[in-house]
C-alpha cells in the first residue's frame, strides 16, 4: 500500500511539473509577495508582526491554489470517474491528493520564508519557523483537499471556494498567529503551542482522509 501511495503522489507531482507555465506563475507570485512583505516589514515598527500577517495571507492563497490542483482539476479534466474506479484503496487516493497539496504548499512557504529572511530585518528562529511551516502546510493541505473533493463530487462551481477555505482556516490561523510572530522575531514559542498546531493539523488531516474515502466509494 505505501508503494501505491508513493506512485500516486509521484504521478501527480510529475503532472504538476509538466505544467511549467503554472509553476512559474506560482513561483513568481511567491517571490513577488515575499519581496513586498519584506519591504513592508523593513519600514514597520514591528517587522515580525507585518511579516507574520503577510505570511498568513500568502498561506491562504496557496491553499486556494492547492484546492484547484486537487480533485477539482480531475473534475475539469473529466478523469474523476476514472479515479473513483481505479483499483486502489480509497484512503490511498485521498491520502495521495492530500500529500501532493502538502508538498506544493510546503515548498512555496519555504521559498517565501527564505526570501523574506534575505530581504527584511526579520531574523527567524528557524527550527520553530520550520515546524510552523510544516504544521500549517499540513492543515491547509487538508482544508484544500477537503473543499476540493466536496465541490468536485457535488459538481458545484468553484465560485464560493475562497470563502469556504477562509471559514475553515480562520480558527487554525488565529491559533497559529502568535507562534508565527514569535518565530519570526527570533524567539522560540512554547513547545506546546507548536505541538498543538501539529496535533490540530494531523487530526483534521485524518478526518479529511476518512471523509474523502467515503465520498470516493
Amino acid at each position: 500500500m505505501p508503494s501505491r501511495l508513493v506512485a500516486l503522489v509521484r504521478k501527480d507531482l510529475e503532472t504538476e511539473a509538466r505544467r511549467k507555465t503554472s509553476l512559474w506563475v506560482q513561483a513568481g507570485f511567491t517571490l513577488a509577495a515575499s519581496v513586498l512583505v519584506a519591504s513592508a516589514a523593513s519600514n514597520a515598527q514591528s517587522p515580525e508582526e507585518t511579516a507574520g500577517a503577510g505570511m498568513i495571507l500568502v498561506s491562504l492563497f496557496l491553499s486556494l491554489y492547492a484546492s484547484l490542483s486537487s480533485f477539482l482539476k480531475e473534475a475539469y479534466r473529466g478523469t474523476l470517474d476514472g479515479l473513483r474506479a481505479a483499483p486502489v484503496e480509497r484512503w490511498v487516493v485521498a491520502s495521495a491528493k492530500l500529500a501532493v497539496s502538502f508538498i506544493l504548499i510546503l515548498a512555496e512557504l519555504l521559498l517565501f520564508a527564505l526570501v523574506l529572511a534575505a530581504f527584511s530585518p526579520v531574523r527567524p528562529a528557524w527550527l520553530a519557523l520550520l515546524s510552523w511551516i510544516g504544521g500549517t502546510s499540513l492543515f491547509l493541505a487538508s482544508v484544500a483537499s477537503f473543499v476540493s473533493a466536496g465541490m468536485a463530487f457535488a459538481e458545484e462551481s468553484s465560485g464560493p471556494l475562497a470563502m469556504i477555505l477562509l471559514v475553515l482556516s480562520i480558527p487554525y490561523l488565529r491559533s497559529a498567529h502568535t507562534p508565527l510572530t514569535l518565530s519570526l522575531g527570533g524567539t522560540y514559542p512554547e513547545p506546546g503551542s507548536l505541538a498543538a498546531l501539529w496535533g490540530m493539523a494531523a487530526m483534521f488531516g485524518a478526518l479529511v482522509i476518512g471523509l474523502t474515502s467515503l465520498v470516493l466509494e
